[in-house]
């Protein structure tokens, strides 16, 4: 019996390892992913701490700067629709935030709401942007909405676009499995390397209202960048912070506030959305019929409309 169960942990083992070897996938090289996605418009900066990041300086260049922030493992290439729908009118600044997209892993791997926020400022002030509209989707919602709470005489408006941050009311706030998986030990070392293709695919048909609407080349895009070198083990850091305390804070958002939401989102509740209005003075709640967790990207045209309108003195 003991030999028996001693093959058994072993067969157990190589049918573990055996599915681990498969799945793994090893990160990209960042000059290698520079080569295919980091051409004009792209630029990059190092700001005063020596950290690297992925830009882009878009529109009218004489416009009022309008910032905007992605969602969690997402890139500044999910804004490219507002940027050619408001580009005429507004000087448009994306970025990869820490740890995504092409900016990578940042010195000091400090990934959590403080440190987001330190690299926001920094990049702004190495950029010289003074005053400006401030965006942001999912986590980059979360971002914008604390940075423009802790530096009022910076962000002249705000806009979030199925905002995180604060938890969904009601009940405890759903942080997805991998997510608390990857912040144990041994196993969270392993999730880091386990990123196929079809799961990021999977993933983003989940969070489009129309999943018909994901192409197979914006599954390309999603899972190049979250393979970047270094943007896995970022992740992993980033969610060892995970913080929703915003929402004590909310009443000290003084700026004109548009609040888009989805209402097919399954990863931030409508729920969420009507937090954000009731929580923030001066916002005001636009949502979208059938769209999803990221509207801007999966209808930019409509999106953009409701910006806008706001931007230039509406509701």
């Amino acid at each position: 019996m003991r030999k028996f169960i001693t093959g058994l942990i072993i067969l157990l083992i190589v049918v573990i390892a055996g599915g681990y070897a498969y799945l793994f996938e090893s990160d990209i090289p960042h000059d290698e992913l520079v080569a295919e996605y980091g051409g004009e418009p792209s630029k990059f900066l190092i700001l005063p701490d020596g950290s690297r990041v992925h830009y882009r300086d878009q529109g009218r260049a004489d416009g009022r700067p309008l910032v905007l922030l992605h969602g969690s493992n997402a890139s500044l290439f999910t804004w490219e629709g507002w940027v050619a729908e408001l580009g005429d009118e507004f000087r448009v600044i994306t970025l990869d935030l820490p740890g995504h997209g092409l900016t990578g892993r940042i010195v000091g791997d400090d990934y959590s709401a403080q440190g987001m926020d330190r690299f926001l400022l920094a990049f702004a002030d190495t950029l010289g942007l003074e005053r400006f509209v401030l965006g942001g989707n999912s986590m980059g919602g979360g971002i914008a909405a604390r940075f423009a709470r802790d530096h009022a005489e910076r962000v002249t408006q705000l806009i979030l676009v199925d905002a995180g941050g604060i938890p969904a009311p009601g009940e405890e706030q759903k942080v997805p499995l991998v997510f608390k998986l990857m912040g144990q030990p041994v196993i969270g070392d392993m999730l880091v390397y386990l990123t196929p293709r079809e799961l990021v695919g999977d993933a983003v048909r989940n969070i489009y209202g129309d999943p018909g609407k994901v192409s197979d080349r914006l599954v390309d895009l999603y899972h190049d960048m979250n393979l970047h070198e270094g943007n896995r083990v970022a992740t992993k850091y980033r969610v060892q912070s995970y913080d929703t305390t915003l929402v004590e804070t909310m009443d000290r958002i003084i700026q004109p506030t548009l609040i888009l939401w989805g209402s097919e989102d399954r990863l931030t509740p409508l729920a969420m959305g009507h937090s954000f209005d009731a929580g923030i003075p001066n916002s005001h709640l636009h949502v979208f019929d059938g769209a999803g967790h990221i509207p801007m990207e999966e209808i930019p045209v409509e999106s953009a409309a409701v910006v806008r309108n706001f931007l230039m003195g509406g509701e």
